[in-house]
């Protein structure tokens, strides 16, 4: 008996499905493919955040457009650091 049968044995048992076990053939792709798969996945993401990076440089240069487009600014102008730095001291 194969882990697929016991398996679905198991769900029968605990009457999470019901009735034969269906018949499927379930192959996984060759390594290559998925690593041909996952380069092409980062290249993209790569592409996507220069592009976005580029459509948004003059929104997030402004104060207000780095707060709509999720950026940060500095919340002060001095460029004294706190008295009490480092914490402890």
């Amino acid at each position: 008996m194969n882990v697929r049968n016991e398996l679905w044995d198991r769900l029968v048992a605990a009457r999470v499905v019901s009735g034969a076990m269906p018949e499927g053939n379930v192959t996984a792709s060759p390594w290559y493919v998925t690593t041909m798969s996952a380069v092409a996945a980062w290249i993209a993401s790569i592409f996507l955040v220069l592009f976005f990076g580029l459509a948004l440089k003059g929104v997030v240069e402004k104060p207000a457009g780095a707060i709509t487009a999720g950026g940060s600014t500095p919340c002060t102008t001095s460029s004294s650091p706190p008295s009490a730095w480092p914490p402890g001291a």
